[in-house]
């Protein structure tokens, strides 16, 4: 078995307080960090999952020319597939509600705390904004 340990940002619609951890298969923790951004006016609370994928256990694709494309997708959707198995048990048998953004995209924000007046010539806007993490 050639297990490859994978770290990702999940949601939930409430706040973890704790740590959780099941056995070696995952665990979950709040995303705690020192420079990691934290608002009042959140909705959805970042946590990081750790998990790990059998290697070996990874079906091969061969749809695309490239071998490096063909392995790039089989990992990530065995990647993904175990982190819709984790998320779902996770909503199922607690009462938070686990998720993850399932999105080709791989960025997320967070709404700051405060609301900012800006005046332009006799109009003045709210804005409500935003920090934009892209990876």
């Amino acid at each position: 078995m050639n297990k490859k340990y994978i770290k990702n940002i999940i949601f939930t619609k409430t706040p973890l307080l704790g740590k959780f951890r099941f056995k070696n298969e995952f665990q979950i923790y709040p995303l705690d960090l020192d420079n990691a951004p934290n608002s009042t006016n959140t909705t959805h609370f970042p946590m990081i999952i750790e998990f790990w994928v059998d290697e070996d256990e990874i079906p091969k694709v061969t749809e695309f020319d490239s071998i490096n494309v063909n392995n790039w997708i089989a990992q990530n959707t065995a990647q993904t597939n175990k982190l819709i198995l984790i998320t779902n048990l996770l909503s199922s048998i607690s009462n938070y509600r686990f998720f993850f953004y399932r999105t080709p995209d791989v960025s997320w924000s967070i709404p700051l705390p405060e609301n900012r007046i800006y005046s332009f010539l006799f109009w003045e806007y709210e804005i409500e904004p935003f920090v934009f993490w892209s990876l």
